[in-house]
């Protein structure tokens, strides 16, 4: 009996290493700083930069990082219908601007320029200067 009850607790260890393992791999994302996104097109990544300047759009928000428009590394795009949970975040997304902020999503070149949309607030960072 002593047997099989230190085997179960043997196979659930390895059962729960084997699920956090998985967890924080399939999760986690490759860090870039935002001056190598070009190199990164279609890849989904975790992307930091500063933010240079901010821009309310026709139905999003650019948080521009690197240099601000026409010239900016990339551009994080918060949609209008996901800016009330970054809002609650964060308050007003102009605030951000100056800070460092680090973002998880793909990285798409449209137009001749980088964006990559956050649809979750828990995807976007303000990292610490």
């Amino acid at each position: 009996m002593a047997a099989l009850t230190l085997s179960l607790k043997t196979l659930l260890s390895c059962t729960l290493l084997t699920a956090f393992l998985f967890c924080t791999t399939a999760y986690s994302a490759d860090k870039i700083d935002s001056v190598k996104a070009s190199f990164h097109v279609g890849e989904k990544l975790m992307v930091c930069g500063d933010v240079a300047k901010t821009s309310k759009l026709r139905k999003s928000t650019a948080l521009n990082l690197g240099a601000a428009y026409p010239n900016e590394h990339i551009a994080i795009t918060v949609w209008d219908e996901d800016l009330p949970g970054f809002t609650q975040k964060f308050g007003s997304l102009e605030s951000l601007t100056g800070q460092r902020i680090c973002a998880v999503g793909k990285i798409v070149l449209s137009k001749d320029h980088l964006y990559l949309s956050v649809k979750n607030p828990q995807l976007l960072r303000l990292m610490k200067n």
